[in-house]
């Protein structure tokens, strides 16, 4: 990836709303890309399959010291202005609720143990427990909470 310069990129594509058009070749005037099973859109340039706002970020600053956030999560959004630098926990606290959570609300589950609703979550790479609780609006509150002063401007919360 470090061998594909702003220059080439800006004489390969011309940005436009998040997409990459093509300015070059038989697909010169389409849209370059196409959309993955994961939400990211991914151009082939020079047999290398590279993600789309990875190119959109390398366009508009020249370079990439760390990982492209999209901003509201949506992994097909590469409006620049949608796209934020920032190291590999501060992506973590933006993603999404996993697939796998069974209760709905993000940083909860349910302890079999004693039958409550713990509210977790991860700061400085570490779990911390909040707390365990029988009401769940309660626990879903504390953990936004703790979110919001913990995660700052990269806190998601589902």
């Amino acid at each position: 990836m470090s061998d594909i310069d702003p220059v080439e990129l800006h004489s390969l594509f011309e940005y436009k709303d998040g997409s990459l058009i093509w300015k070059v070749g038989r697909k010169k005037g389409k849209v370059a890309g196409s959309l993955k099973p994961t939400g990211y859109t991914v151009v082939e340039i020079k047999n290398q399959n590279i993600m789309a706002h990875r190119l959109v970020w390398i366009m508009h600053n020249k370079s990439i010291d760390g990982q492209v956030d999209h901003i509201n999560g949506n992994r097909s959004d590469n409006r620049i202005e949608n796209l934020r630098l920032v190291n590999q926990v501060q992506n973590q606290w933006n993603r999404k609720i996993s697939k796998n959570n069974t209760i709905g609300i993000k940083g909860i589950r349910l302890r079999k143990d004693n039958n409550k609703y713990e509210a977790r979550l991860c700061v400085n790479r570490k779990r911390i427990v909040l707390g365990s609780f029988d009401d769940l609006e309660l626990a879903e509150l504390v953990v936004m909470e703790a979110r919001d002063k913990y995660h700052g401007k990269f806190a998601n919360h589902g």
